[in-house]
């Protein structure tokens, strides 16, 4: 048993990588932490989607396409100024030079305020993760048990259970159809 539920029922739900997280939710049960999950941290808000995790998958992406959508101004003002400093610099005289090292300065404040959200976001992913997927996988095993036919209980894990590239990829081209739509409207 791990999490009151039979580990082979939970291996048949999780699928791939099933024994990684069985393992992981077993030490958790022991010490009462939900450990760290890299590939939700590396992969945020993918991994959500790819473990099914529609709801915070949809909120994490939102998160970062509204950061993406109120930085971009700035980001291109960097860009530019970036772009220009590099083609310019050889013929700059000193004084001019210093004066575009400070406007780069400047513009570059808002960058390090993205990066340094974005890396808690996935931060936060990797911390959440675990926890919010035993949860899923724990309502959903509970639920299928409910239904009086076995058809039943292994169409819902077929439906809620293993991975989803799919639903990564509709929501890589959504988050990037929006984000065009966006700077579209912007500019």
């Amino acid at each position: 048993y791990t999490c009151g539920v039979k580990t082979n029922t939970m291996r048949a739900f999780v699928r791939n990588s099933a024994q990684v997280y069985i393992d992981k939710f077993k030490r958790s049960d022991i010490n009462g932490r939900n450990g760290f999950n890299w590939a939700a941290f590396f992969f945020a808000p993918y991994w959500f989607f790819y473990r099914r995790l529609y709801k915070p998958g949809i909120v994490m992406l939102t998160v970062q396409l509204c950061i993406s959508v109120v930085t971009a101004p700035s980001l291109t003002k960097f860009m530019t100024a970036y772009d220009s400093f590099l083609a310019n610099a050889e013929t700059m005289t000193e004084a001019t030079l210093l004066e575009s090292m400070a406007q780069l300065q400047e513009l570059m404040v808002p960058a390090l305020i993205v990066s340094g959200v974005t890396f808690a976001m996935h931060l936060i992913s990797g911390l959440i993760a675990n926890r919010f997927y035993k949860s899923y996988i724990i309502k959903n095993i509970n639920f299928a048990m409910s239904f009086t036919t076995v058809r039943e209980k292994i169409n819902h894990f077929a439906k809620n259970g293993g991975t989803s590239l799919i639903a990564v990829m509709i929501a890589y081209f959504a988050e990037t159809a929006l984000s065009y739509l966006a700077s579209y409207l912007m500019y």
